[in-house]
């Protein structure tokens, strides 16, 4: 192995000496090459993306009133927004999504989402089985009811309604506007 080592490789590097053997016509193309190609990356270097740091900091210094002025606009429209939709007692997906995010464990979240992605019709426990825990589990246990039960305490503890219908017989739904 040692021996194989010693070998020289079977490629050879160029070298950086003048070789008088190479066709003077490639040499030139080549040098040709190499100094468009610098030339091209000079231009890109110098005119997109690179700026003097008295220039990048007069452009900050432009930017900023207007920077501020942007945030103070989207904080002012977050506000208004959630006052609307307090004065209407409305909560949206975004709402909902954030809410899931925060204090509930997983498998709330997992039945949460699946819920909301399933509006308008009941979705079964063997559906919810099958989609939010692993096979582990048996439709007869009482892991889904527990699950369901925290998850409708915590939802009527934010929301001040239970937004979960359960359709005997069919599955859980969430509640439309119209069954409040």
């Amino acid at each position: 192995m040692y021996e194989a080592r010693k070998e020289k490789p079977a490629w050879k590097t160029l070298s950086r000496k003048k070789d008088d053997a190479v066709d003077p016509t490639k040499r030139e193309q080549v040098r040709a090459y190499r100094d468009t190609w610098k030339k091209l990356i000079d231009d890109i270097r110098n005119n997109d993306f690179f700026q003097p740091p008295s220039e990048m900091e007069a452009d900050r210094k432009i930017c900023i009133p207007g920077i501020h002025e942007l945030v103070s606009l989207v904080k002012e429209y977050q506000r208004v927004l959630a006052a609307k939709k307090a004065e209407k007692n409305l909560i949206d997906f975004r709402d909902m999504e954030q809410f899931a995010l925060q204090i509930l464990t997983r498998k709330e979240n997992g039945i949460l989402e699946y819920l909301l992605l399933h509006l308008g019709r009941p979705v079964s426990q063997e559906e919810l089985i099958e989609h939010v825990w692993d096979a582990s589990v048996d439709s007869f246990s009482g892991s889904i009811r527990v699950h369901m039960s925290s998850l409708r305490r915590k939802l009527r503890a934010v929301l001040g309604y239970d937004p979960i219908l359960n359709k005997v017989g069919e599955g859980y739904q969430i509640r439309e506007e119209s069954d409040r």
